[in-house]
C-alpha cells in the first residue's frame, strides 16, 4: 500500500570530520615515502649563478662590471637569489683564474735557460691557432652579413672588400701556422735524433706543465661545483678587494627602495606576462542601513584598501594543510619606486637602513604619519607607515606598489605581481602588472652533472680535457691576469667621475643598467609544469586581489555592482590582444578591440644578452 505521505526521507549523512594536516615529523613513514618518490630537489638559483661564475667568463665579467666597477649604481631587487653571494663567487673565480694564468705564463720563462726556441714554440703555436680561430669567426660573421636581404648595395660592396681582406689574412695566418707546425715538428724530430735535444725537452716540459696546471685547476673547479650542486659548499671569507662593496650590496638588496633607470621601473622582475587596470565610480550603497556605515565611507582611503589586499594575500600561508604548495611561501612586500636620475650621494635619498637620511628623519616623520593615518605609532599599521604615507601624498615620483612574489622550482621560476590602488574625486583605480623571471639557462645547470674523478678512467678523462683546454687558457692568460687591475682602474675612474659630478651638483643616473638574474635566464620555460604552475599562481593572486578590493568596497558601504561587472569582463569575457589585456575592452557578440602598442625597452634576458656566450671558457 502506498504511503500517502510519500517515501520516507533518506537518513542524513553524518558530516565528515575535517582531515588532519599531513604529518610534519621527519620520522613519518608517509612523509619519507612522499619525499623519496618526489626525488631530489634541483639546485637553487643562487647555486647555479655561483657556478656560472666559474663556467662562463662573460657572465663573471658582466656581474663585476655592473656591481663592482660602477659602485654608484644601486642594484635592483634580487628576486629569489643572493646577489652578494654571486658577486663574491665571481671575485673568487677571477682570483683562481688569475693564479692559473700567472703560472701558465711563467712556465715558458722557466724553460728559457734550457732552450729559448723550445720554450717559445708552444707559445707561438697557441698564438697562431688563436688568431686562426678569431679570423675564421670574423670571416664567418662577414659572410653571414652579406647574405642578409634588403641591405644597401654600397654596404654590400664594402662588405665584399672586407671579406676579401679577411680571407687573405686568414690564408696567410693559416699558412704561417702550417709552416710553424712544420718547424716545430722538425725541431722535435731533431731532438729525437739527438740534435737539439734541449728544444725537445723544453717544449715537452712546457706542454706537460700546462697540462698539470690545467688539470689541477679543473679538479679544484669540479670539486667546488659539485659542492654547490649538493649544497655543501664551504663558505669563504669576503675577498679584501670587494669586502666593502659586498657589505653595501647586502644592505641594499634587503631594502624596500627600488631605484630604476629610464623606462625600466621593474628591472630585475623579468619578462612582463600580463597587465590590466580599470576604474570605477565610488557610489554609496544606500540600501545598507547598518550603523557607522557613513563614518566608514568617510574614512575609506588607499592605505585601507592596500592593507586589506595584504591581509587577504597572506591567507595563502595560513594553516597546516597542503604544506608543499608554493603559494604558502608567498611574500608580500611594499616597494617604493623612485627614479635614479638625481643628485648624489645616493644615501641622502635612498635606503632606509642605518646611516641614511631616512633613518635619521624616520622617528619624527613616523609620529606625524601615525597622526595623519589615525593609527597608534606602535600599532598594527605602524610597520607600513611609510608606504601608507606615500599613498596619501600620491607623489608621482614616489610610487608605492604591493609586490607579491612566488618562487618555485628551486626559485628558478619567480612570479612577481605589482598591484596598486589610487583614489581621487570619488573614483577608484586598480592596476596590476605581472612579471616572470624565467628559469636559469641550461648551460648553467652543468653543476648538476659534474662528479669529481674517482677511478683511473675519470682521471684520464680529466687530464685529456685539461690538455685540450690548456691552449685556450694560455691564450686567455694575459686577459685573465690583467682583469683584477682593469677592475681596480675602472672602479677608481668611476668613483672619480662620480665625485666630480656630485661636487658640481650634476645629476647622475644611479639606476642599474641590467639585472644579473635576468642575464642568466632563458626566455622560455624548460618544462610544461613550470608554465602551468605560473598560470595557477597568477590567477590565484589576481583573484584574491580583486576579491580583497571588493570586500573593502562592500565593508565601506559602497555599491559593488559596477566593480563586479568590470572584474567579470576582466577574467571571463575580455578581448585579449597579444596575450594580455590592453586599452579599451569590449564584450558581447561581434566584439572588436583595436590597440596600438608603444615600443618600449625590453629586459636583457638570457646569457647571450649584450654579446655574451654560455659556451665561453672560464
Amino acid at each position: 500500500m502506498t504511503d500517502p505521505q510519500g517515501p520516507s526521507p533518506a537518513p542524513v549523512p553524518e558530516p565528515r570530520r575535517q582531515a588532519p594536516p599531513p604529518p610534519s615529523d621527519p620520522g613519518s613513514k608517509l612523509r619519507q615515502l612522499v619525499r623519496s618518490q618526489a626525488g631530489n630537489r634541483p639546485g637553487g638559483a643562487t647555486d647555479y649563478l655561483r657556478g656560472a661564475a666559474h663556467l662562463d667568463r662573460w657572465f663573471r665579467d658582466a656581474v663585476i662590471k655592473e656591481l663592482a666597477e660602477n659602485p654608484h649604481r644601486l642594484p635592483p631587487p634580487s628576486y629569489g637569489m643572493d646577489l652578494a653571494a654571486v658577486l663574491k663567487e665571481c671575485f673568487i673565480a677571477r682570483r683562481e683564474v688569475a693564479t692559473r694564468a700567472a703560472i701558465l705564463l711563467v712556465l715558458p720563462l722557466l724553460m728559457f735557460p734550457v732552450s729559448a726556441t723550445g720554450a717559445i714554440i708552444p707559445l707561438l703555436l697557441v698564438l697562431f691557432v688563436r688568431l686562426t680561430k678569431a679570423l675564421g669567426s670574423r670571416l664567418k660573421d662577414t659572410l653571414k652579413g652579406r647574405e642578409q636581404p634588403g641591405s644597401d648595395p654600397r654596404s654590400r660592396s664594402g662588405q665584399g672588400i672586407v671579406t676579401l681582406l679577411l680571407l687573405i689574412a686568414f690564408l696567410w695566418v693559416l699558412w704561417r701556422t702550417v709552416a710553424l707546425s712544420g718547424a716545430a715538428l722538425s725541431a722535435l724530430m731533431n731532438g729525437l735524433a739527438g740534435n737539439g735535444t734541449g728544444h725537445l725537452i723544453a717544449a715537452l716540459l712546457v706542454l706537460a706543465g700546462w697540462t698539470a696546471v690545467a688539470s689541477v685547476y679543473r679538479y679544484r673547479m669540479e670539486h667546488r661545483l659539485y659542492a654547490l650542486a649538493i649544497g655543501r659548499s664551504v663558505e669563504q671569507p669576503d675577498p679584501p678587494v670587494a669586502a666593502a662593496r659586498l657589505a653595501e650590496i647586502r644592505a641594499q638588496q634587503a631594502d624596500p627602495d627600488v631605484v630604476y633607470s629610464d623606462y625600466a621601473p621593474f628591472v630585475g622582475a623579468g619578462i612582463e606576462l600580463d597587465h590590466w587596470s580599470f576604474a570605477i565610480e565610488l557610489v554609496p550603497d544606500l540600501d545598507r542601513k547598518s550603523s557607522g556605515v557613513a563614518d566608514r565611507r568617510a574614512a575609506f582611503n588607499v592605505p585601507e584598501v592596500h592593507a586589506r589586499i595584504r591581509r587577504e594575500l597572506l591567507r595563502f600561508g595560513e594553516g597546516h594543510n597542503y604544506p608543499g604548495d608554493r603559494l604558502r611561501g608567498l611574500q608580500v612586500d611594499d616597494y617604493v619606486m623612485k627614479s635614479g636620475k638625481r643628485l648624489g650621494p645616493s644615501k641622502d635619498w635612498s635606503g632606509t637602513g642605518d646611516g641614511t637620511a631616512f633613518h635619521r628623519t624616520a622617528p619624527d616623520a613616523r609620529a606625524e604619519a601615525a597622526e595623519m593615518l589615525g593609527t597608534p605609532p606602535d600599532g598594527p599599521a605602524g610597520e607600513t607607515w611609510w608606504p601608507d604615507s606615500l599613498d596619501v601624498f600620491a607623489e608621482e615620483r614616489l610610487r608605492h606598489y604591493l609586490t607579491v612574489r612566488v618562487g618555485s622550482w628551486g626559485d628558478e621560476v619567480v612570479l612577481t605581481v605589482f598591484s596598486r590602488v589610487q583614489m581621487q574625486g570619488g573614483l577608484l583605480f586598480l592596476e596590476s602588472r605581472a612579471f616572470l623571471l624565467p628559469p636559469i639557462a641550461r648551460a648553467y645547470h652543468r653543476i648538476d652533472d659534474i662528479l669529481p674523478p674517482r677511478d683511473s678512467k675519470d682521471w684520464t678523462d680529466l687530464v685529456a680535457a685539461a690538455f685540450t683546454s690548456a691552449f685556450s687558457q694560455v691564450a686567455d692568460a694575459p686577459t685573465d691576469l690583467a682583469a683584477a687591475s682593469r677592475t681596480k682602474t675602472l672602479t677608481a675612474r668611476s668613483r672619480y667621475w662620480y665625485d666630480r659630478m656630485r661636487k658640481t651638483d650634476r645629476p647622475v643616473d644611479h639606476g642599474p643598467a641590467y639585472s644579473v638574474r635576468e642575464l642568466a635566464a632563458e626566455p622560455h620555460f624548460q618544462q610544461l609544469f613550470q608554465e602551468m604552475d605560473v598560470h595557477r599562481f597568477l590567477k590565484s593572486i589576481q583573484t584574491r586581489t580583486v576579491t580583497a578590493v571588493r570586500l573593502s568596497l562592500r565593508d565601506a558601504g559602497y555599491r559593488t555592482s559596477e566593480y563586479d561587472a568590470r572584474t567579470t569582463v576582466l577574467f571571463d569575457r575580455s578581448v585579449h590582444v597579444n596575450g594580455t589585456l590592453h586599452g579599451n575592452v569590449q564584450t558581447g557578440d561581434h566584439s572588436r578591440a583595436n590597440h596600438q602598442n608603444i615600443t618600449t625597452p625590453q629586459p636583457q634576458v638570457g646569457p647571450t644578452a649584450g654579446g655574451g656566450t654560455t659556451s665561453g671558457s672560464s
